[in-house]
């Protein structure tokens, strides 16, 4: 994988093409869909253009995330398609139908059968626009292949396409293709420090404004009137988000000097610099306690380990030494997205201003 990631990084591909067994389609219908799953998702769910999908999550009635969730609008018949986890679909039904009540919706799980979820991550903006038109300009699918731009994530598409057919990309060489191992993907997104999925966003344990689901598209702040919302606007209006999930890498321990810090960019797929510390593709410890030198008080823990990264949960008030995190022995960096120091100088401002 570490000789892919430099010819990702060396632009000698152009993306990746995925099919995505991790996730798995739904489909709600009838009258009352649009009013039902606006009273149970984080975001405005809303009769949008189809090409435009919305990404957000349920909560629990204590404000935590029960799924996270992809919208796919079908306009033409009012429905959406939904989805989630493959693991959870069972559970997420039973969800539903607890606050279904006499709303006239219905929850078809049989779309299943009829299409793939496939993933097309680009190396950067202009080969994303590449792809999407190639794929947008082919017709061999027709009016069965579903085209989305990730809400989450920029260099990523979404595509919904028929049942055992590939996406019509063929006349694009410059592509690794992943039909039967989603590591590569897995691996650019937690790099990205994109969570997904109960592993990541563990199921009714996480707080939404945790997961950075405002700077990501998954929490409409101004939206009320959802389950779990007055948790959210309670923490959201009293600034209490102590921690927040990151991604993590490992730093080999011959490497004692500090690193440069590396600043995950939306439109790059590789952050700059990630690649020039060599670091064995696996290490990421199994403990989850995150130590630090000079903190006695924990600062963090491991989510979900990833050959050498993870998505951790660290608290912010700890984040400005990001290279000297340990889990046991191994020492950890920090790596942040570039909303972040937006948002601190902001913060700052504000602090200013009283």
């Amino acid at each position: 994988m570490l000789k892919t990631l430099h010819c990702l990084e060396e632009k000698i591909y152009k993306g990746v093409v995925t099919k995505n067994k991790s996730r798995r389609l739904t489909h709600i219908r009838g009258l009352d869909t649009y009013k039902f799953l606006n009273g149970l998702t984080t975001v405005k769910i809303e009769k949008t253009r189809e090409s435009v999908p919305q990404y957000g999550t349920f909560l629990s009635i204590k404000g935590k995330i029960m799924f996270d969730a992809m919208f796919y609008h079908r306009a033409n018949v009012g429905s959406y398609f939904v989805e989630v986890d493959t693991d959870v679909v069972d559970s997420f039904y039973q969800h539903l139908n607890k606050y279904k009540l006499r709303s006239m919706v219905d929850f078809e799980d049989h779309i299943a059968k009829a299409y793939d979820l496939w993933t097309v991550t680009a190396i950067d903006i202009e080969s994303r626009d590449l792809l999407l038109r190639n794929l947008l300009n082919v017709g061999e699918l027709g009016n069965n292949l579903h085209i989305y731009i990730d809400p989450r994530w920029d260099l990523n598409l979404r595509l919904i396409v028929p049942k055992n057919e590939q996406p019509p990309l063929d006349g694009i060489p410059d592509l690794i293709w992943q039909e039967d191992d989603d590591t590569l993907y897995e691996y650019l997104r937690i790099l990205n420090g994109i969570p997904e999925g109960q592993t990541e966003l563990i199921h009714d344990k996480q707080m939404p404004l945790e997961a950075n689901l405002v700077e990501i598209g998954g929490l409409d702040l101004d939206k009320g009137c959802y389950i779990g919302q007055e948790l959210v606007a309670r923490t959201h209006f009293q600034g209490q988000i102590r921690k927040r999930l990151f991604p993590v890498r490992v730093i080999p321990p011959e490497i004692t000097d500090d690193v440069p810090d590396i600043i995950i960019e939306k439109d790059r797929l590789i952050p700059k610099g990630f690649l020039d510390i060599v670091t064995p593709l696996e290490g990421m410890p199994d403990a989850q306690d995150i130590t630090h030198p000079s903190k006695t008080r924990r600062p963090g823990k491991i989510i979900k380990p990833y050959r050498n990264l993870a998505i951790a949960s660290i608290r912010t008030e700890c984040l400005e030494n990001k290279n000297e995190f340990y889990c046991g022995d191994t020492r950890l960096q920090v790596m942040l997205p570039s909303w972040w120091n937006k948002r601190v100088d902001n913060i700052n401002d504000r602090d200013n201003d009283k």
